[in-house]
């Protein structure tokens, strides 16, 4: 899906840590985002909104691929967090702008450390048999308020780390 330019963004309600961080790593595979719900009435802000997203960074991959291409092309082995942090700073300098699907003013789809060394591996097998880490304890107030009214906006504002790590694996995707 990744290769094709295909984003993935997985919604979840009320699932487990561990079905939380498969569905987490799938969706950065693809340079997606995962974003959880305790219910399906904010369904239609997040899809609306991760689209917004998804467009408005789309305008920024040309200089992305052009990073990642510079680093393919000398042999590099891609790092991909060393890479993000690089082109977020030039994004920073140069004011670049980009809409965010928030709840409650923070920008939503954050991943598990777990989730991101899951994303790694390349067999549903492998996934299945990744270690647990801890317990998962859910927010009681995932969505603001159990009544699902509250939360999910888009925003804009400056390009954050997290989409830079985004473009990122999707540039990577579409040219490996």
């Amino acid at each position: 899906m990744a290769k094709k330019g295909i984003v993935l963004y997985s919604v979840g309600c009320g699932l487990s840590g561990y079905v939380m961080d498969f569905f987490m790593a799938i969706a950065f595979l693809t340079g997606g985002q995962y974003v959880p719900l305790s219910n399906a009435s904010n369904l239609r802000e997040v899809i609306i909104g991760g689209a917004n997203e998804e467009v408005s960074l789309e305008k920024w991959m040309a200089e992305v691929d052009e990073e990642v291409q510079r680093d393919l092309e000398a042999g590099k082995e891609i790092d991909e967090e060393e890479l993000s942090r690089r082109i977020h700073e030039k994004m920073k300098l140069k004011g670049a702008r980009a809409k965010q699907l928030t709840r409650n003013n923070k920008q939503v789809g954050e991943i598990t450390r777990r989730a991101k060394m899951m994303s790694k591996l390349r067999t549903l097998p492998e996934m299945r048999d990744f270690p647990a880490e801890g317990a998962y304890v859910p927010d009681p107030n995932i969505d603001s308020y159990r009544g699902g009214t509250a939360g999910f906006d888009i925003d804009e504002g400056e390009i954050t780390r997290e989409q830079a790590e985004r473009m990122v694996v999707k540039s990577k995707a579409r040219m490996t």
